[in-house]
């Protein structure tokens, strides 16, 4: 049945609904978020103990994920700040193929 996938064994069947709604769709592109900033922490060899300020900016669909997932991204990346906005030196990435533009500096 689609939305559905099932398992069985001599000990039971076990079904898994397999529609992903919004709230897990926006967790996956933080987490795609978090993967692409934390590649740019070790493109500029940071130490991993070293407190950043971030800057997103991006196609609607991740910055809105982004600041559903504001509290996960700050402590996953050990961002102090997580603004919004545009910055002169920004990186590009892609996600889902769309635009993700991400600016850091140590602080």
């Amino acid at each position: 049945k689609p939305g559905f996938a099932a398992w069985g064994g001599p000990c039971g069947v076990v079904v898994l609904q397999t529609d992903l709604d919004e709230e897990l769709l926006s967790e996956g592109l933080a987490r795609e978020t978090v993967h692409r900033i934390q590649q740019l922490r070790k493109q500029r060899r940071l130490p991993y103990e070293a407190h950043i300020r971030l800057w997103l900016t991006g196609a609607d669909r991740l910055v809105e994920a982004s600041r559903r997932f504001r509290d996960y991204i700050e402590k996953e990346t050990l961002a102090d700040r997580l603004l919004f906005e545009e910055r002169s030196e920004m990186e590009r990435f892609e996600v889902e193929g769309e635009e993700l533009r991400v600016g850091l500096e140590v602080v």
